[in-house]
């Protein structure tokens, strides 16, 4: 049991540190043990998903493609498996492992399961109310549309996703949100537009006084 706690308590040491190899390198092996602890003798405030989640993050990070799909789609197996309901809190927990797998499969190059699993994601979402959650995952949604030279399909997803953001006062989401419309707005032919939006995102992301 000690073993598991070490395990994830260097993990997490690692990440706070900017060692994500590492950091991924701990979080896996803390997923190798967790089946060999009893369930009594494991943490509180951790579970497997977000071990998963952890792994899969860092392995994003130092861009090691294929290994974050993996713990990813691992990561999306729980959370769907031990789906409980319509609870919010269950929600944002698949929501989290669509968007993670996501994110992985974007840096492994396959466009299509990235917006597909972000789409997922902001579905499960619906209807929730404004959180970070929500505002991220829209934000995400939109900046692959854009990515991928569907700028008028993505429009909808960053006005949202800046709706969401100020709603919960969130000024790092709503710049991205802002940058990603800018960039949409121009793609689309209205230049000076798309300008006036990224001055805004700017505007939010420079720190003031």
């Amino acid at each position: 049991a000690r073993a598991l706690v070490v395990a994830i308590e260097a993990g997490d040491a690692s990440r706070a540190v900017y060692a994500f190899a590492e950091s991924a390198r701990q979080y896996e092996r803390a997923i190798e043990l967790w089946d060999v602890v009893t369930a009594d003798q494991r943490p509180s405030d951790r579970d497997l998903a977000d071990l998963y989640d952890a792994a899969s993050a860092a392995a994003t990070v130092v861009g090691d493609a294929s290994r974050a799909l993996s713990l990813a789609k691992h990561q999306l197996d729980i959370a769907e498996a031990s789906s409980g309901g319509p609870a919010k809190g269950d929600r944002a927990r698949r929501a989290r492992a669509h968007e993670r797998y996501g994110l992985a499969a974007w840096l492994a190059g396959d466009t299509a399961l990235s917006i597909e699993q972000l789409e997922a994601a902001v579905a499960v979402l619906e209807g929730t109310g404004a959180t970070a959650d929500e505002a991220r995952v829209l934000a995400g949604l939109a900046a692959n549309l854009m990515l991928a030279g569907r700028s008028s399909e993505s429009v909808p997803f960053a006005e949202r996703a800046i709706e969401s953001a100020r709603a919960i006062g969130d000024t790092a989401i709503e710049s991205r949100g802002l940058s990603i419309l800018g960039v949409d707005r121009a793609n689309l032919g209205d230049v000076g537009a798309g300008i006036e939006l990224l001055r805004r995102s700017l505007a939010l992301a420079l720190p003031t006084g």
